[in-house]
């Protein structure tokens, strides 16, 4: 929507609350996301809340569940759909190890630099 849309950003056609297949997605994905936390909390039971990415993955599954609950109440203060995928995002470069080290790489990089 930007440039052209910069000033009327409520009336842009193609903003992505506009846009069917991008809630469907969201939703199958967040689907996914839950059956992999249920299953990873079944099978690891008492250590489940000991690694930090299974409580990571378990925050955002509940955050993505509340952005869905709280937008049909229609309240767009709460803009965590947008957050809950970010951190999806980075969820996935962290658990590929070559993700990893090319992230970390990144970020070591511009530690160097600074």
């Amino acid at each position: 929507c930007y440039p052209e849309w910069a000033d009327k950003y409520a009336q842009c056609p193609n903003r992505s609350e506009n846009l069917s297949w991008v809630n469907e997605i969201n939703i199958l994905l967040l689907i996914i996301y839950s059956i992999e936390s249920i299953v990873r909390a079944y099978v690891e039971r008492n250590r489940f809340c000991c690694n930090p990415w299974n409580v990571t993955d378990l925050m955002i599954v509940i955050l993505g569940w509340a952005s869905i609950a709280l937008s049909t109440l229609n309240l767009s203060l709460l803009r965590l759909s947008r957050l809950v995928r970010v951190l999806r995002a980075a969820r996935v470069f962290i658990s590929v190890p070559e993700f990893y080290l090319l992230v970390s790489g990144l970020f070591s990089s511009f530690k160097a630099i600074v």
